[in-house]
Order: C-alpha cells, then structure tokens, then sequence
C-alpha cells in the first residue's frame, strides 16, 4: 500500500489471512499517527473489530473524542470533512477502553471480541 512501511503491510497481510481462514481477531489502537489512521482504514474494510485506548493520545484520543461526540452532534460528524476519519469513527465494530479502565474490563472485552 502506498505510503506504508513493509511492517504494518505484513501485519496486514496476516489479518487478511486470519479475516479469509475465518480466524477472529481484533486490533488495539494506542496512539498512532497517519499510518495508523490508514491501516485502520484496511482493517474497517476488513470488518477486523477495533480496540481503541482513551487517553493514551495521538490518534487513539482523537477517534475516541469524535466518537463520543457523535452521539450528541451527528450533524457535525457527518460534516467531517477527512473520509478516512468519518468511517473509522462510524465503524460499528469500534470499541473503547480507557487506560484508567481496570484491566479485567479491557480484558473482558477482548475475550468478547475473539470468540
């Protein structure tokens, strides 16, 4: 994929294969930047379930603050300009964990999601 170092195109590549064999999986967002935001765009694709960290920054905090916000201004969303972000955000299969979460709960939700 353009623009994508060969570690996040091979990761791709195994979620692809996992997605294909029917293998459940899921990804954990903590941070991220631009390449990041164009992998989860893959995975949304791929229909792979996103985990993402609240409060641990970058672009993790920016998803998480979109998508609360949705609810109380989906006009405002809708009108978001950046595609890409629009159907990260809107994706069904998104769930958040904040990092001051107990970690049976973030690791509750994952059992839920690989089953």
């Amino acid at each position: 994929t353009l623009g994508m170092g060969e570690d996040i195109c091979f990761l791709l590549d195994v979620q692809k294969g996992l997605v294909r064999d029917k293998i459940p999986t899921a990804v954990v967002l903590v941070r991220g930047g631009a390449e990041e935001k164009e992998s989860l765009l893959h995975l949304v694709r791929l229909g792979v379930p996103v985990v993402v960290c609240e409060g641990s920054g970058g672009l993790a905090d920016e998803i998480v603050a979109l998508r609360l916000s949705k609810f109380e201004n989906v006009v405002s969303l809708l009108r978001l300009k950046d595609e890409v972000m629009k159907m990260i955000v809107m994706y069904s299969k998104l769930h958040i964990f904040a990092m001051s979460d107990a970690p049976e709960d973030t690791k509750s939700l994952l059992l839920r999601l690989l089953r």
